[in-house]
């Protein structure tokens, strides 16, 4: 499990079309967005926030704490199951830079537990707290990230876990030179906030994190460049990359990778 620092690149780099797409055009009243598009961003969100691409922690390194807490002092073990039930709680911060045209101050809080069904870690609990902060030309943005979920691996490998527990993604959107330090939604801010509660998910992690079974419940509400919404709803994994969105009765099926949304 690590920060994917180059997977948020991708992700940073999506914000400037993003953002760039969306910029507020005079005062004209906010149309309402289409269903469609708020189910292509829920389950674009959703993927980027479980693997850890705005900030937090990712599935994709086994069961250790990221590198980016390599400063942490380690435990001195007496044997590997000495680690069951060891916390590393603690708050960290950098620097993300890329190119010349996007930086950003990632931190927060990350606490990660140790668990284990046996005698040896095969499992663990996790908590963060963290604020993706920078600019980029003409404009400002915030990720407000929290991951607070319970992680069992399913195989001696590692290459299926079970996962439960919550997730939030909020991101905002300011045009100017300026440092966006106001993390409230205005009247004039682009923003997006999503809370995920995930219930009995089975993730292939060798499979880029394929999400095979399971589901979950989301809030959302957002402006951007659909329009403005408020929606709850339900997600159903069924592999493949794919999830079916429902809310506001309507149901989409959703390609998790490339944001493909088709009416069911």
């Amino acid at each position: 499990m690590k920060l994917t620092v180059k997977l948020m690149a991708a992700a940073l780099v999506s914000l400037v079309f993003f953002y760039t797409a969306c910029k507020k055009v005079g005062d004209a009243p906010v149309p309402n967005a289409s269903p469609k598009d708020v189910a292509g961003l829920i389950g674009k969100d959703f993927a980027n926030a479980l693997a850890g691409n705005y900030g937090g922690v990712s599935l994709n390194d086994g069961v250790k704490p990221p590198a980016v807490l390599a400063s942490v002092k380690p435990k001195v073990l007496n044997s590997f199951n000495s680690l069951c039930g060891f916390t590393i709680d603690t708050t960290t911060k950098y620097v993300f830079t890329q190119g010349d045209s996007i930086k950003s101050v990632v931190s927060g809080r990350f606490k990660f537990t140790y668990t284990c069904s046996s005698t040896v870690p095969d499992g663990y609990k996790v908590f963060t707290d963290f604020i993706n902060a920078g600019k980029a030309p003409g404009y400002a943005f915030i990720y407000a990230i929290t991951q607070s979920y319970k992680v069992q691996a399913l195989d001696l490998s590692y290459s299926k876990v079970s996962m439960d527990g919550k997730l939030k993604s909020f991101g905002y959107f300011r045009n100017g030179s300026g440092p966006f330090v106001d993390t409230t939604h205005l009247a004039n801010t682009y923003y997006q906030h999503q809370n995920y509660v995930m219930h009995n998910l089975v993730i292939d992690v060798h499979n880029n994190l394929d999400i095979i079974s399971g589901s979950a419940t989301f809030t959302t509400r957002g402006r951007n460049q659909f329009g403005k919404w408020e929606y709850e709803g339900t997600i159903e994994y069924i592999g493949n990359h794919t999830a079916i969105i429902t809310f506001d009765g309507h149901s989409y099926s959703v390609n998790l990778l490339t944001g493909v949304v088709t009416p069911v």
